[in-house]
C-alpha cells in the first residue's frame, strides 16, 4: 500500500498540487491565445493532439480496454469537456483571475451533485457555503454587459455553467479512477473532451486561420502540460485522494491564476475581486466543516 516510504495518499496529494499549479498557469496562457482563436477551437486543437499522443503512449492499455472502460471514460470526459468549453468561453470575456476563482466554485457544487446521486440531503454547512459562494461570484463580477441577475455578465455566467460540469466530471472521475487504469481513463477523457470541443467549435465559431511562433509555444504548453500532464496527474491523484480533499488543493489554481494574470497580462485586481475571491475560499472551507477525512463513497 505504499510507494517506498510514502503513503499513496501523499503521492496523490502531490500530483494534485502540481496539476493545480499547471492549471493556474493555463488560464494566463489561454487568455492570451484567445486573442487569435475561438475558445472551442483552441480546446479542439489541444485535446485532439493530446488524445493522439495519449492513445499512442498508452496503446497497450487501450488494446486491452473494454466497452465498460470506454463508457466510463467518455461519460466523465464529456462532462469535463463541457466544463472546459463554457469556462474557456467565459475566459474570453473576463480576466484570468476572475475566471479561475468562479471556476473553483465547482468544489461547493460537488456535495450538491452527490446529493442528487445518493439521495442524501446536503447539510446546513453546504447550504451556507453555497450562499457564500454565490455572494463571492457576484462580488467578482466585473463585466459591463448584464445578462443575468445581480448584474452578472456573460463571462461570469458561462464560467458558472462550466463549474457545474466540472463538478460532475470530478465526481465521476473519483468513482471511475477506482475501477479502471488511471492512464486509460485520462486518455479516454481527453477524447471525450475533444468531441465536445469540436462540436461546440463547429456550432459557434469561425475556423481560425492565423498562427505564429508564440501561438505554437502556447499550444505546446497547453498540450503537453495543461492537457496531457494535468489529465494524468488529476486521474492519478483522484485514485488516492477524495474529491472533498482535492477541493482544498485546487484553491491553488485560482490564486495562482489571479497573481499570474496581474504579473503577465497586466490585469487589474479590484477590491471587489479580492473580496469575491476571499468569499469563495471561505465558502469552500465552510463546506468542509462536517466532511469525513476518508474518501467519499458514492453510489453512482
Amino acid at each position: 500500500m505504499r510507494f517506498g516510504k510514502y503513503p499513496k495518499e501523499i503521492i496523490g496529494l502531490v500530483a494534485l498540487i502540481v496539476a493545480a499549479l499547471l492549471w493556474g498557469i493555463e488560464f494566463v496562457v489561454e487568455k492570451d491565445l484567445l486573442a487569435y482563436y475561438g475558445p472551442n477551437w483552441a480546446n479542439s486543437i489541444r485535446f485532439f493532439i493530446s488524445s493522439i499522443l495519449l492513445l499512442y503512449i498508452f496503446r497497450a492499455k487501450v488494446v486491452l480496454s473494454g466497452k465498460k472502460d470506454w463508457k466510463k471514460g467518455m461519460v466523465s470526459g464529456i462532462a469535463m469537456g463541457f466544463g472546459y468549453s463554457f469556462q474557456t468561453m467565459g475566459l474570453k470575456h473576463i480576466s484570468a483571475g476572475v475566471n479561475a476563482f468562479i471556476s473553483s466554485g465547482y468544489i461547493v457544487l460537488i456535495p450538491i451533485i452527490l446529493w442528487g446521486m445518493n439521495k442524501k440531503a446536503p447539510t446546513k454547512w453546504v447550504i451556507i457555503s453555497t450562499f457564500v459562494a454565490l455572494m463571492g461570484v457576484v462580488s467578482l463580477s466585473s463585466s459591463e454587459t448584464e445578462v443575468f441577475f445581480w448584474g452578472l455578465g456573460i463571462g461570469e455566467l458561462f464560467t458558472l455553467i462550466g463549474a457545474c460540469f466540472y463538478a460532475l466530471g470530478i465526481v465521476l472521475s473519483e468513482k471511475h479512477a477506482q475501477e479502471m487504469d488511471v492512464n486509460l481513463l485520462a486518455s479516454i477523457q481527453c477524447i471525450g473532451t475533444f468531441i465536445v470541443s469540436i462540436f461546440m467549435a463547429a456550432l459557434l465559431e469561425a475556423t481560425p486561420d492565423y498562427v505564429d511562433g508564440v501561438i505554437i509555444v502556447e499550444f505546446i504548453y497547453l498540450i503537453l502540460l495543461a492537457s496531457m500532464g494535468t489529465q494524468i496527474l488529476f486521474a492519478f491523484g483522484m485514485k488516492y485522494v477524495s474529491s472533498n480533499k482535492a477541493g482544498i488543493i485546487f484553491l491553488l489554481e485560482s490564486v495562482s491564476a489571479m497573481i499570474l494574470g496581474w504579473v503577465f497580462l497586466d490585469e487589474e485586481i479590484l477590491f471587489t475581486q479580492i473580496l469575491g475571491g476571499v468569499l469563495i475560499i471561505a465558502s469552500i472551507l465552510i463546506s468542509y466543516q462536517d466532511r469525513p477525512s476518508q474518501k467519499t463513497a458514492t453510489n453512482i
